[in-house]
C-alpha cells in the first residue's frame, strides 16, 4: 500500500516503468493531449473534494498541468507537465545528446520549442 492508503497497482509500476524511460529519452508521449490529461486531473480532484478525501498531491498535480495546458495550449504530450517544470528550471532530464524520440511513430525528431 501507498502513503495515505493509496494502493499501487501492477498498472502503476508497469505506467512508470513505460514513462521514465520514455521522459529520459525525450518523449512527452504525444499519443495523449494534455487537454484530456487536464480534464481527468480536474475530474479526480473535484471527486476527492466532494468526498472529502486528502488530494493536495492531486490537486497540485492537477495545477501544474493546467500551467502547462496554459503554456503549450491542448498538444499531444502526457509528460509536458514535466516539459513546463524542465523549461522553468532549465535542464532537461534526457541526455543532452539523446534525440527526441516521437511515442506515436517511434522515430526520433528535434525537440519542438519547449525549453529555453
Amino acid at each position: 500500500m501507498g502513503r495515505g492508503g493509496a494502493r499501487i497497482s501492477s498498472t502503476d509500476v508497469d505506467d512508470l516503468r513505460h514513462d521514465l524511460p520514455a521522459l529520459l529519452a525525450g518523449d512527452y508521449l504525444t499519443d495523449f493531449g494534455l487537454d484530456h490529461i487536464h480534464d481527468q486531473l480536474t475530474a479526480v480532484t473535484a471527486l476527492a473534494e466532494r468526498l472529502d478525501t486528502p488530494h493536495s498531491i492531486t490537486d497540485t498535480v492537477c495545477r501544474l498541468h493546467g500551467e502547462a495546458l496554459a503554456r503549450y495550449g491542448p498538444a499531444d504530450g502526457e509528460l509536458l507537465g514535466v516539459a513546463l517544470l524542465e523549461e522553468r528550471a532549465g535542464i532537461l532530464l534526457r541526455h543532452p545528446a539523446a534525440p527526441v524520440a516521437d511515442s506515436s511513430t517511434g522515430a526520433a525528431e528535434r525537440p519542438t520549442g519547449h525549453h529555453p
